[in-house]
């Protein structure tokens, strides 16, 4: 009874904090019908699977904007590739889009991929150092999407595939769309080891 009390008068933040109930709701997102006709700054952040199996994640290529502090989501790439196949669609994604940056998060086949791309390639790769968990990077930033700084494409085809992982975190079959949002948010905003 005293913690239905205290909900009754506390913040939504508290309640994630305890609960961990689905930390991003679909609702708490914004929409947009049409990007911004010039970004600030574009980025994409790279989260990547170690396996192809079935029941393993998936990679995931994610292109973000800003706009006056305001965030976009542009693109999401998602699939199960090799180490070959990831390299070139990381490639390929970055020809399409032209971001100033690209986070990837540097463990496990995240380096093997920096450093492969460091050495073939002049894109302008972040490696990023994780040091905290999935749950507490995302407690970090869902305060972002909850207040409405988060927009994304009405229309686009990975749109509820997206909502579903992110509304299921952190007991979802899968976060690898969520490590990316919650990495692009912590660098558009300004507090990822010093920010854009």
């Amino acid at each position: 009874m005293v913690m239905l009390k205290r909900l009754a008068w506390s913040d939504a933040a508290w309640a994630r904090s305890v609960f961990l109930l689905a930390p991003v709701l679909a609702h708490w997102w914004r929409y947009y019908k049409e990007l911004p006709p010039s970004l600030d700054i574009l980025i994409q952040t790279l989260d990547t699977a170690q396996k192809t199996k079935e029941l393993n994640d998936f990679s995931v290529i994610a292109t973000w904007g800003r706009y006056e502090n305001k965030l976009y989501l542009v693109n999401i790439t998602r699939s199960k590739w090799e180490m070959p196949d990831l390299e070139r669609m990381a490639i390929a994604e970055y020809n399409k889009w032209r971001p100033q940056k690209v986070l990837i998060e540097d463990k496990s086949s995240g380096t093997a991929l920096i450093q492969n791309l460091r050495r073939n390639q002049s894109l302008p790769i972040v490696a990023v150092d994780v040091n905290t968990d999935k749950v507490t990077r995302v407690q970090e930033v869902v305060g972002f999407i909850e207040s409405g700084y988060c927009h994304l494409p009405e229309y686009a085809e990975w749109l509820s595939d997206f909502l579903l992982e992110h509304g299921r975190f952190p007991n979802g079959a899968h976060d690898d769309q969520v490590d990316t949002s919650s990495m692009a948010i912590k660098e558009l905003m300004g507090f990822n080891g010093g920010g854009t």
